[in-house]
Order: C-alpha cells, then structure tokens, then sequence
C-alpha cells in the first residue's frame, strides 16, 4: 500500500505547482482539514481510498491510486480540490510524513529536473512551443510515445528493474508533458499513448523471450497496461468525442488489429481489450463487417500458430456476436477447444450487463460440455476455484431470470468438488433434499458444520434423509476411540432415536444400537458411555 501511496503523492506533486497561489491555498487547506482530523478513511485498497472530509458540509471522496483525474469529490470541483488533498495525507500518515511531503513539494521549484541521457535540455519556451505544435492527432500520438520510448528506455535498457522503473517513470511524465489542453482530447491522447506504450513492451518481451530475467521484467509492465486500458474503454466511450476524430478511429481501428498477432504471453489480456474496443469504441456497421471478413480471411490462409489462431477465432465470434448473428456463433463455437473456457467470461458478462441472457444459454452449454477438462488440466485447487467462483455470478444471474435451475444445477455438478458450496445452497433451496445430504456424504462434511435451521426443516419435511448423515457422523466419533468422541456419537445416537421415533421405527433403531453395541465389546469406555444415555442395558 505504501508504493501506490508514494506513486498517488508523485502524481499530485506533477499536477500542482507551489509557485501558484491556488495551488498553494490547496495544498494548505488541505493540510489544514488533515490536522484538525476532519478526514476519515473507510475503505482503502491498492487501486482507491474512499472516505469523507468534514468541511463546512461534509463530502464523499474517492481517490484513484492509479489516475489522478478518476478521482472524485462531492464538493463539485473537476481537478484536485482541498478535500482530496486532506483525504490523501490521512491516509498517506500511516506510511510516511505529511510534512516531509509537503516540504518536498514547496521545495520542488528549486530543484534541477532529472534530464535522461539523449535528450537535449531545452527551455520552457521551447518545450511550450513544442507542445502547441503537438497536434490532436492519432499518429502523432503514436510516434511521440515511440520515439520517446525507443529514447528513454530502449536506449538506456539496464538488465536491473529499479532502472527499468526509473526509466518508466521518466518516460510517462514526458507523455503527460505533452498532454493536450483540452480535456476531452487529454482523455483520448492518455489512452493513446498507453496503447503505443503496450506495443512497444510487448515488442521487447518479442526480442527478449529467451531471457527469463528480462520477461520477468517486462511481463508484469504488459500485463498492467493492458488491464488499465481494458478498464479505461468503457469509459472512454462515454466520454464528448471532440471534433476532428476521424484520425483517432481509424489509428484505433489499425492497432487494435495488432492486439491478435504474436505469441508473447498476454494473449488473454490482448483478446479481452480487442473485444472491448470493438464493443464500445468502434460501433459502426461498416468497420465492423470490414474486420470481420478480414477475420475470416486470416483463418482461411491456415498460417497463423496455435496461440494467433485462437486469437483471431476468438475476435471472429465476437464480430458475428456483435452484428446478432447468433445462429453463425453458435457453429464458430464449435470451433474451440477446452483451453478456451477462459474466454467465455467476457461474453456472459457482457450478455448480463445488456440484459439479453438467452443469448447465454449457448456459451453455458459449451461451458459445461468442456469444464471439467479445463479444470483437469488446470490443476492447482485454488486457481479452479477462482475459475468456478468467477464463472458462477453470471452463469447464476442467467438461470434466474430464464428460471434454468437445470443449468445451473448441471454446472455445479461437472465442477464439484470447487462448486460445493454453491451446489448445496442450490439444492437446498429447490428442496432437492435428498440431492442434498447425498452432497454432504459424498464432500465427507460432518453434520455438525450443517446449520440447525437446515437439520430441522429436512426432519420436518423427510426425517429419513438424515440417517445417513448420523450414520456417518456416528461411524467417524467412535473410530477416533477417545472419551469425548463417545460421548459425542451417544448425542447423535440419541437424535436418530428421535428421528426413529418420528418415524414410528424405534424397533429399527434397537437393532441398530445393538449391532453398534456388539461390534464394539472391546470398547470399554464406549461401552460405558451408551449404558449413561440409557441406549443400552446395564450387563
């Protein structure tokens, strides 16, 4: 937590500016509210911290760790306000110096800034002017971003990942040097230059795979940037599209075509931001038909590798999904194999956030007949886990609303023993009892973990499905052959004698107790323990 601290206070230190009065006026009111503690954190993670700061009214703020501009407070102001500067020093207290900080920042001004080799010192009014002559458009984002990388990291690549990072961060507070003005445009040229920088790690991870050290390296960085532009299409869709945007789209439109080539290790990440761009971003019928028939071309040439021809499969269902072509998905899914089960998240999300789930039934049905291999081959006990726990919230959501318990009911059996907790509530509440207690048997769970509410409602409804359960718990104390197991089997002796009873079947139950009874002559103390609960004569 201290490292995304650290990094939120440099992206304050970057946005404001002590030789400006406003910005002061900021930073010390902020400080103010801080010291009379009228900030209070309530939720803090890696990615936000939420809380509310008591100012004249009170107000509701979040902070995003990862992009200043995300974050938000109820006073209404669009850029950092006083109350996001008292929240983060709350926060920031418990990992470092709220002094320390602010002196740092008063004293920035005075300070040289670091200048990386290659790159001549200019003045500011060459950097200003640079930047005017820096023109809202798509490719020149794009070589900007390059250029800067091939300069800053490329040309400076150093096998050590603290100068990695430092030169990471050199190169990103360029980029955000060079941001335009105007808000709307500053959104797209972020996104931009993050997906040029996305290419250009993903083009070292190509040259350097055959050194472990180095993709350890560059991984992680791929990794994180893809999700953080997956996370920022959506909203960037929402976004006012400025004038002039033609360039943007069709540069979007050529990169995210890349997203499908190469074998790099992140191919999931990459297919997940393609979908998305396609999804919200380039929305016309036109480029869409275009892409998909490029698609279809691709894999018709039967030159791609193993991991490209997923790839573009994948992009290839998701265009014929877009233009509602679900008969055609439905023979495309065919063309997947087991390993493919990941991929099906992204669609029965995006058919439960639309609201249109009977066009999950197919992707479900694929699911099941395939799942349990994946499961196999994937192997550790907690990634499946995860995989069924993930899966489940909208295969769930699904079979609600089209009332498919069926469905349901089949998923969570191909995928025992991970869905077993889910399994058993389902069946539980359909009143499948018998289905039920079979579970329990069968995930050896001991009744004493099973709820009294639930104990009771089977008695009441059935009490015979609960002999097994007794049986069972029965059989497993009096093995451990310990004075306080005995006493515990004689309390689930005496609960299956009031089932017996209920059942007008007392005679049963002696039986049983005596053939517990005989079984177990050597058992002194067991002995001993059913002649107290009176289940068995004094000799």
């Amino acid at each position: 937590m201290k490292d995304e601290l650290v990094f939120f206070g440099e992206l304050l230190d970057e946005a404001l500016e002590p030789s400006s009065r406003e910005d002061q006026a900021i930073v010390r009111t902020g400080h103010s509210l801080y010291g009379q503690e009228m900030a209070d954190v309530t939720v803090e993670n890696e990615a936000f911290i939420e809380g509310r700061v008591q100012d004249l009214t009170p107000h509701e703020v979040e902070l995003d760790l990862n992009v200043l501009h995300h974050s938000k407070c109820s006073c209404g102001a669009d850029s950092i306000c006083s109350h996001r500067i008292a929240l983060f020093f709350e926060s920031f207290s418990s990992y470092g110096s709220v002094s320390d900080w602010i002196s740092n920042w008063n004293g920035k001004k005075k300070q040289a800034p670091f200048i990386p080799a290659g790159i001549p010192i200019k003045t500011a009014s060459q950097v200003f002017k640079e930047k005017a002559l820096l023109e809202n458009d798509y490719y020149m984002w794009k070589d900007f971003a390059e250029t800067s990388f091939s300069e800053i990291v490329v040309n400076q690549l150093q096998p050590q990942p603290y100068i990695m990072e430092g030169h990471m961060r050199q190169y990103m507070k360029l980029l955000k040097s060079k941001e335009p003005f105007d808000r709307n445009w500053r959104v797209f040229y972020q996104f931009a230059t993050d997906l040029s920088t996305l290419f250009s790690i993903l083009k070292l991870l190509s040259e350097y795979k055959s050194d472990p050290q180095s993709v350890r390296m560059f991984y992680p960085l791929a990794v994180d940037i893809a999700e953080e532009l997956h996370g920022n299409v959506l909203y960037l869709s929402n976004q006012a599209r400025p004038f002039s945007f033609d360039s943007l789209i069709e540069g979007l439109t050529e990169d995210t075509r890349r997203l499908l080539d190469g074998d790099d290790g992140i191919e999931y990440e990459k297919v997940e931001l393609y979908r998305e761009l396609w999804t919200y971003m380039l929305t016309t019928s036109s480029s869409r038909k275009a892409e998909f028939d490029r698609l279809e071309a691709k894999l018709a040439q039967n030159d791609l590798d193993e991991t490209e021809k997923r790839s573009y499969t994948i992009a290839s269902i998701h265009l014929a999904l877009l233009d509602n072509r679900d008969s055609t998905v439905v023979d495309m899914l065919k063309s997947l194999g087991t390993s493919d089960c990941p991929y099906l998240f992204y669609w029965l999300d995006y058919f439960t956030d639309a609201d249109t789930p009977a066009r999950s039934i197919p992707f479900i049905e694929f699911l099941i007949a395939h799942v349990q291999g994946y499961l196999k081959s994937a192997g550790d006990y907690y990634k499946c886990t995860d995989f069924v726990r993930t899966f489940t919230r909208p295969i769930a959501s699904t079979c609600s609303k089209l009332k498919r318990n069926d469905l349901l009911e089949k998923f969570f059996k191909e995928t025992l023993p991970y869905s077993y907790w889910n399994y058993s509530t389902l069946l539980f509440e359909l009143g499948q009892y018998k289905k039920w207690v079979e579970m329990q048997i069968y995930s050896g769970v001991t009744i004493d973990t099973v709820g009294q509410d639930k104990l009771k409602l089977i008695a009441a409804s059935d009490p015979a499905l609960l002999l097994p359960l007794y049986h069972q718990a029965v059989q497993y104390t009096v093995s451990m052959k310990n004075r306080p197991s005995y006493k515990q089997a004689v309390r689930y002796l005496k609960k299956m004698k009031a089932l017996y009873k209920k059942m007008k079947q007392e005679e049963q139950f002696q039986q049983y107790v005596s053939y517990i009874s005989d079984n177990t002559k050597r058992l002194r103390a067991f002995q001993e323990e059913l002649q107290r609960g009176k289940l068995i004569d004094v000799e």
